[in-house]
């Protein structure tokens, strides 16, 4: 499998100011507080959702209330109690700040986040004898469908999946082709299922982290999708400094280890162990923002406002986080699997 580490990221181009953060930090907290009461929804599921192991330990509480385990056998976080998720995701403005279909900034996004993505998707693709042109990508939480646009401009045809009303609205002003539904292994779309088992790219970019559980999910993709086809998944990623960064941050957390909505976050192991060995993994690739929340939390932590002296050390955030995710600390990865 190819590796490979660092990606460059200019928090500024898409709107981040430290005093946007700090107010993604105070809404991260009142969603937290909202819903707190609902913990133990599913009764306690003292096991690792990504692999299924019983054997954990305690490794964080955040808000007072969430407590994340790490799994003994795959080293993966998992919420030991789980939220009332069809709750929250039937109040989709608890969890979703419009970020993604911010018309200021999202071409920076498909610029410095989503093409980047779609060209080393593309070429594990080619690597593997794969022709681009006329393929049928689709991607499930497509969001405000920055990565499918990326993938249009390379020759697929591509189709989003997506339930958010508000981004399904934008996913259709961008001309993308839509079936406005949500996965749900235990209530089957036979739209959904006909496109997964059409497509010869299965996308989910940061999905899996706020699945209940992941396992039974990816089970449900790989017995739809053909073989050959590829299955692309990116998640939040432990062991990591941003990890760090959000246990030492007094709560102050927008993102990463973030609860109600972050579910897990996976090792390599982990995720491996999750999607199943009916995939060939072809190619990794690690990145993060580690250092840059590091920074952020300090700066919060003292009071201090944006300034000069803050934006140059944000500058030097990309040559130090390859540092940090070469050794394997990056909180982001995207795996290119292909079915056997």
């Amino acid at each position: 499998m190819r590796h490979t580490y660092g990606k460059p990221f200019d928090p500024f181009r898409i709107g981040r100011s430290l005093s946007k953060i700090r107010g993604t930090m105070e809404a991260s907290a009142d969603v937290a507080a909202r819903f707190a009461p609902t913990l133990s929804a599913y009764g306690d599921v003292p096991y690792c959702r990504v692999c299924g192991c019983r054997e954990s330990h305690p490794f964080a509480v955040m808000h007072d209330v969430y407590e994340y385990r790490e799994c003994d056998a795959c080293g993966s976080l998992f919420l030991s109690k789980l939220p009332d998720v069809s709750k929250m995701y039937s109040n989709q403005d608890a969890l979703n700040d419009g970020s993604y279909i911010d018309e200021s900034v999202w071409m920076n996004r498909v610029d410095m986040i989503a093409r980047p993505k779609v060209d080393f998707i593309c070429d594990a693709m080619r690597d593997a004898g794969k022709p681009v042109k006329d393929s049928l990508w689709v991607d499930i939480g497509a969001g405000g469908g920055e990565a499918l646009y990326s993938a249009r401009e390379r020759g697929f045809v591509v189709r989003a999946i997506e339930s958010d009303p508000n981004e399904c609205a934008f996913l259709k002003k961008k001309g993308i082709a839509l079936i406005s539904a949500f996965v749900d292994p235990d209530h089957p779309n036979v739209e959904i299922e006909a496109a997964v088992a059409e497509a010869a790219v299965v996308s989910l970019f940061n999905v899996a982290e706020h699945l209940t559980f992941p396992r039974a999910y990816f089970s449900y993709l790989t017995k739809r999708m053909k073989q050959g086809s590829f299955l692309v998944v990116e998640v939040p990623r432990h062991p990591a400094l941003a990890t760090l960064a959000n246990i030492t941050s007094q709560n102050h957390v927008y993102r990463h280890l973030s609860p109600p909505g972050h579910l897990q976050l996976f090792s390599e192991k982990g995720l491996a162990a999750c999607v199943g060995d009916a995939f060939e993994p072809l190619a990794s690739w690690e990145f993060g923002q580690g250092f840059i929340d590091l920074v952020i939390d300090a700066m919060v932590l003292a009071g201090r406002e944006e300034d000069a002296f803050y934006r140059d050390i944000i500058g030097m955030g990309n040559e130090m986080q390859k540092v940090v995710d070469e050794r394997h600390f990056a909180d982001q990865m995207l795996v290119v699997m292909r079915k056997a």
